[in-house]
């Protein structure tokens, strides 16, 4: 109507924009506050993002939602250790004991280290990000916020699909889910994910694999059960296993030297450091390639690292959720249990020589 008005719209074109077929925004259901709430409703700062808006996002890994929710940041030490940062509330300690203050759940599962904060995603009905405080509802590990994973839940009539995804670096992705009922109250649900791909830090050694791919695969089991018309029963089983994730030892070659406060100062290409007796340009091990450091013009995301780099994971765990209508009250029972094994090992000074190397 106000492109008519300030067109001089005649009486047949007034007409037609007011009887133009408006389309409301639908109602966007949460569990920001432990229970289903029109976001309208919540009092807090939410994003939610949907399971179409995830799948056309291509997100397949939980560090990938930074691309799709605003002021959400992560700190990637490699594929098993991940801290994300809303606000700026964050932590710079990457020992696997850690609790980040961002606390990360899938289906009411909780995150407790941050080897388990990055995980596969697939088959999800949405991923709701918090923005914090949020300790009231999800305890003193969420003075930055809360991040939800939430997955599909069985449904009464069958479904099922499949999806392949092919892109850069090889990558290849396969996901899909099978769900129906299997009697009269109780309904399953089969979910798995395959994600490989050869890694986008380019080896610059003949024979030496490129470092950055993902290369693992996870499944999901949920089985739903309503014994009456009060109770429903939630058993959520998952499994994750990656074998050789090149995900570890991503640096940059910048050769160094210390100065007079025994501080590490990137050198010239005509420098040759005192302190390690090196010729010039050369990093401490006396190597030299200006093909790889970023600072000479050399491209910043290839290696000249021979050592192993790459982290064997394995993660398994279950939910059993329990609501229960009890009339004036309403009970919810949650009962989690978590394990997880890594092997982690890197050459971290991005050259051929022996230097640093962590496990």
């Amino acid at each position: 109507l106000a492109l008519c008005a300030a067109l001089a719209c005649g009486p047949s074109q007034w007409a037609a924009a007011d009887q133009a077929e408006v389309t409301p925004f639908g109602e966007v259901v949460v569990t920001a506050q432990k229970r289903e709430q029109n976001i309208q409703d919540v009092g807090i700062a939410v994003t939610p993002l949907g399971g179409e808006a995830l799948q056309d996002l291509n997100i397949t890994t939980a560090t990938d939602i930074v691309r799709a929710v605003p002021s959400l940041k992560m700190n990637a030490y490699s594929s098993a250790q991940v801290v994300f940062n809303i606000r700026g509330v964050s932590q710079n300690d990457y020992g696997d004991q850690q609790e980040p203050p961002v606390a990360v759940y899938q289906d009411d599962s909780y995150a407790s280290s941050i080897n388990l904060a990055s995980f596969p995603v697939f088959d999800l009905a949405r991923v709701e990000t918090l923005r914090g405080p949020q300790g009231t509802l999800f305890g003193r590990n969420a003075t930055g916020g809360a991040i939800q994973f939430i997955s599909r839940k069985p449904t009464r009539e069958f479904e099922g699909y499949t999806d392949l995804t092919v892109g850069s670096y090889n990558q290849i992705i396969v996901d899909g889910a099978i769900s129906g009922p299997l009697g009269d109250n109780v309904q399953g649900r089969l979910a798995f994910i395959s994600n490989q791909d050869d890694g986008w830090m380019d080896s610059v050694i003949a024979g030496v694999p490129d470092r950055g791919g993902n290369d693992h695969y996870a499944l999901r089991g949920r089985l739903a059960f309503q014994p009456n018309d009060g109770t429903e029963v939630d058993l959520i089983a998952r499994y994750m296993k990656a074998d050789g994730e090149t995900q570890a030892g991503l640096y940059s070659h910048e050769p160094a030297c210390p100065n007079a406060q025994f501080q590490g100062e990137f050198t010239p290409p005509t420098f040759a450091c005192p302190f390690w007796g090196t010729g010039p340009g050369e990093s401490g091990t006396g190597y030299r390639n200006d093909s790889i450091i970023p600072s000479r013009g050399g491209d910043p995301f290839a290696t000249a690292e021979t050592e192993p780099s790459y982290v064997d994971r394995e993660i398994y765990g279950a939910t059993l959720r329990v609501n229960a209508d009890l009339g004036a009250v309403g009970l919810v029972s949650i009962t989690d249990y978590q394990n997880s094994e890594k092997f982690y090992i890197e050459g971290g000074d991005s050259s051929p020589d022996e230097g640093v190397f962590f496990f």
